[in-house]
């Protein structure tokens, strides 16, 4: 059995796989990407990133999405 701390190196290794391989296939598509997961994951629980039950985004992350969306847009005038 893993330990919870095990579980979630292992599935942290996943998803920073993951999210590097969209992000190779944004520059290649020519594509924006923001990347979140290095945006929310350093200091998820810390900066109130997530809701109480520490699996969806609060409001303040969701600002922060909008906030990266416009930036994008901006750029794209």
């Amino acid at each position: 059995w893993y330990t919870d701390s095990d579980y979630l190196k292992l599935q942290n290794s996943v998803l920073f796989s993951l999210n590097k391989k969209i992000k190779e296939a944004a520059v290649k598509t020519r594509t924006h990407f923001i990347d979140l997961w290095n945006i929310f994951n350093h200091d998820m629980i810390k900066e109130n990133y997530l809701q109480k039950d520490r699996f969806h985004l609060s409001l303040i992350a969701y600002e922060i999405i909008c906030r990266e969306i416009e930036i994008i847009l901006q750029k794209s005038k």
